[in-house]
């Protein structure tokens, strides 16, 4: 669940192999500080770090406090196994494999307040590419429409 939410909230790249999320899973296993009063934070694709907003990540928080990112993203023996099924429902779907984080910065776009060159930063991208692959393809509507979906912990 942390892992999926970063990806669809935050706009983590998803690879869990190399990349954002790997890096990410390796810094909170390290015992790293990552979820700040400010937002969640992100060793990017240059290794740089970036903050995403909680204003702009919908029921991110939320969502990391009914699942805890504890020890990591995913449980240790599960990440192939996990990678594998989600290869597979996207395949069956013919979705791309940054799905869940083009999901994340389309929504973000439409953020209450949130300025093209805030969401560049939140997601590590620049503003030209923002505004030329996300705007139009969403709505405010849409943002709330996802923002609403509110995690429920099953135990």
């Amino acid at each position: 669940m942390p892992y999926a939410a970063l990806c669809v909230f935050a706009g983590l790249r998803p690879g869990t192999r190399e990349g954002e999320a790997n890096r990410l899973d390796a810094d909170l296993r390290a015992g790293k500080v990552l979820l700040h009063s400010g937002g969640v934070e992100v060793r990017g694709k240059a290794h740089g770090v970036r903050i995403a907003p909680w204003g702009m990540c919908g029921s991110l928080k939320a969502r990391l406090e009914a699942y805890p990112p504890k020890p990591g993203l995913w449980p240790l023996d599960s990440a192939p196994k996990a990678e594998r099924a989600w290869e597979a429902i996207r395949a069956r779907h013919g979705l791309s494999a940054d799905v869940l984080r083009h999901t994340a910065i389309s929504a973000m776009c439409y953020s209450p307040g949130a300025s093209l060159a805030q969401v560049a930063l939140a997601v590590g991208n620049s503003e030209p590419m923002i505004r030329r692959h996300y705007l139009g393809r969403w709505t405010a509507e849409m943002t709330t429409e996802l923002w609403a979906l509110k995690p429920t912990a099953t135990g």
